[in-house]
């Protein structure tokens, strides 16, 4: 018996524990009520096993049923436990004598339950301080369970009056006022009530069981919540953390951006103050390349001007850009250019420079190479014989000079442009009119290209069809009128009324010029032509009229057999063109080394330049030349060509007359032109 109680005090004692533990949250939330239950009722059950020697025989057998229950509930979870405990003790008290149960305990009854709610509210107490996190929780729950305790001590008052009627019952009895019928049913009576007062005290121990379940459940769940808070709370202190961290290297790399802001400040002030210098030194600049441009223009005016008094042949050069052939054959460029008036040129014996009046780039533009040509038209304007030649191997640019293009317009259609514009400009004090007459030189031949224009149109005349009688013109004869002008007589001469008639007409004689194909030019010029607009210009205030002459000079290429291909026919032009430009070459020569005799009759296109080459003319000469290194030496003949025209002095004098002079030539060419004349209206008119 000792034994047994024994190990029920110990088994009791280890389910305490389990209670302590599950309300420290060793045991699962839904599992900690059955373990309080359990282990109250465990209590109950060990107290009844205690009262076993003092109990009637009738309530042995349910003393063995509790101990039975007592041990099953060892093996079992505290849900079972408690339910077969429960069971037990409800069977107990049915059949007890309520008299048997309490007399030998009289007073200690009600301690043991009050004992036992102590035990019960403990671990509720224990749960509630570990699952509040602060003192304001801790507070709240301790006076929940004063509350609690304050109606387990009612009860416990409650107990304490039935014992007190029990222990009076059982004085009663002791005395034998009353016989052993009585007894009995003050027995049955008192045990009846002994029942109910348990009954109630183990409503209200559910009931209290109940509430501190559901508060241990509430508290679980704020538990739970509270520590879903406190990871929350964690982790965003983590995430704090984390952000200082972040900061705290940003602040040090603000540190370092701060400082080179400054430098960088620094570095702007620096330069703010060279760009400050800079535009100062702009504007030095500017204005020093705005007088070296002023004084560059004053030079080549004053230059011109003193040439023109020497009566020195202007001479410019131009190269053309690097064609598709000398691309595609890999050429190289021969030619630098060192400034605007000298170039160099890489030949055999290594390079050589060549200065000239001006020397245009392959970058210059048609606009550009006219702007220092056109100060020449004035002179013709003024009554001054003025020539504009271009001179230079095949294919090296001189067409396109003189003449160029619809979109890129040469020399002669700018010049036509500007003569009537400044007839336009000057009609208020003068009266200008303009005639042309145009002719090519074809192998040996002058042929008069207005002349076919008229007869012919729509037919281009080949070499042959100027055998044939219907298209052989009147024979051209060149000659020198006695101002020493060269005149072409026999040959149709035009009248110029504006701008459009006069290059049209030009246009259209042009296209009667002989042109052919060879290996080095696709359009190659295979004549000599020469365009001359005769310009009369009478002075009103002055009453003078002035002749001039504009002559502008597009030459065939030089050419050698073995690089153009050319055979037959095309070879006989080459030998023509050739054989021309030679005799150039003869009169440049004796020019330029001031021979007594020039053999200007050695050639019609000599005799065409007499009065330009040496002399009344004012003449400027365009040297055209290729950059690539496969026309090397054709280039420096060019070159050298040019270079001795260079050295030629002309003798321009105005052609101008009196007015009286002016009339009586007028009436002269009538006369010749087989036209009759009215003297007398004449003679009226200059006595008017």
């Amino acid at each position: 018996m000792f034994v047994a109680k024994k190990e029920n005090e110990k088994h009791a004692s280890s389910v305490q524990v389990d209670a302590d533990e599950s309300v420290d949250g060793n045991i699962a939330d839904e599992e900690l009520p059955f373990v309080l239950c359990h282990a109250i009722l465990l209590k109950a059950c060990t107290d009844v096993v205690d009262l076993s020697d003092d109990l009637p025989t009738n309530c042995q057998d349910n003393v063995a049923m509790i101990k039975q229950a007592i041990g099953d509930s060892k093996s079992v979870v505290p849900s079972k436990a408690a339910v077969a405990l429960r069971k037990q003790l409800d069977a107990f008290v049915v059949v007890a004598d309520a008299e048997s149960i309490v007399a030998p305990r009289p007073s200690s009854k009600a301690d043991r339950l009050t004992h036992n709610s102590s035990e019960a509210t403990a671990p509720i107490t224990e749960t509630s301080s570990s699952a509040a996190g602060t003192a304001k929780t801790l507070n709240e729950y301790k006076q929940k369970l004063k509350a609690m305790e304050s109606k387990l001590k009612a009860d416990k008052v409650k107990m304490t009056q039935l014992e007190n009627a029990l222990a009076k019952a059982e004085t009663n009895q002791s005395i034998g006022s009353k016989s052993g019928k009585d007894d009995e049913a003050v027995n049955r009576q008192i045990s009846k009530k002994l029942q109910d007062a348990e009954k109630k005290a183990k409503a209200a121990l559910d009931d209290a069981e109940k509430q501190a379940s559901k508060r241990i459940t509430s508290l679980t769940t704020e538990l739970q919540a509270a520590t879903l808070t406190v990871a929350g709370l964690n982790a965003k202190i983590d995430e704090l953390s984390t952000q200082v961290v972040d900061l705290s290297a940003k602040a040090k790399l603000l540190d370092n951006v701060q400082g080179e802001v400054e430098k960088l400040r620094s570095d702007a002030a620096v330069a703010a103050q060279t760009a400050q210098e800079l535009s100062t030194l702009k504007e030095s600049y500017s204005k020093l390349e705005e007088n070296y441009k002023e004084e560059q223009t004053l030079r080549k005016k004053y230059y011109n001007t003193i040439e023109d008094m020497k009566g020195k042949i202007r001479v410019y050069c131009r190269c053309r850009p690097m064609s598709g052939s000398e691309l595609e054959r890999g050429c190289q460029s021969a030619v630098r250019f060192l400034d605007e008036c000298t170039l160099e040129l890489d030949t055999p014996r290594g390079p050589k420079s060549f200065a000239y009046d001006q020397v245009f780039n392959p970058a210059n533009t048609q606009e550009q190479v006219f702007e220092d040509t056109k100060n020449l038209l004035q002179s013709a304007l003024d009554g001054y014989n003025v020539c504009i030649f271009a001179y230079g191997q095949t294919g090296s640019g001189k067409t396109f000079t003189m003449t160029g293009s619809e979109s890129h317009p040469g020399i002669t259609p700018r010049l036509i442009d500007l003569l009537f514009k400044s007839s336009e400009a000057l009609k208020g004090n003068n009266t200008i009119t303009y005639e042309a007459y145009m002719l090519e030189l074809y192998n040996d031949a002058l042929i008069d290209l207005f002349y076919l224009l008229e007869s012919h149109p729509d037919k281009v005349i080949s070499e042959s069809d100027m055998k044939i009688t219907p298209f052989k013109a009147p024979k051209l004869e060149i000659k020198k009128n006695d101002k020493g002008m060269v005149v072409v007589q026999n040959i149709v001469v035009k009248p110029c009324t504006d701008t459009h008639q006069t290059l049209k007409l030009f246009e259209h004689a042009n296209k009667k010029r002989q042109v052919g194909a060879t290996k080095m030019n696709a359009e190659s010029s295979r004549s000599h032509s020469v365009f001359t607009i005769l310009i009369e210009n009478y002075n009103k205030t002055t009453k003078k009229t002035s002749i001039g002459k504009l002559s502008l000079v597009d030459l065939a290429g030089s050419e050698r057999a073995g690089k153009t291909g050319a055979t037959a026919d095309r070879l006989k032009e080459a030998q023509a063109i050739n054989k021309s430009l030679s005799a150039l070459g003869d009169v440049i020569a004796a020019l330029s080394t001031n021979e007594k005799f020039i053999p200007y009759r050695n050639n019609k296109l000599t005799q065409l330049m007499q009065d330009s080459l040496g002399g009344n003319a004012k003449t400027l000469m365009f040297v055209n030349i290729s950059p690539a290194d496969y026309n090397q030496e054709e280039t420096q003949t060019s070159l050298s060509y040019a270079s001795r025209v260079k050295l030629i002095t002309n003798n321009a004098n105005k052609n101008s007359d009196s007015e009286e002079v002016a009339k009586l030539k007028a009436i002269i060419k009538q006369l010749k032109a087989g036209h009759d004349v009215d003297l007398e209206s004449i003679a009226e008119s200059e006595t008017m």
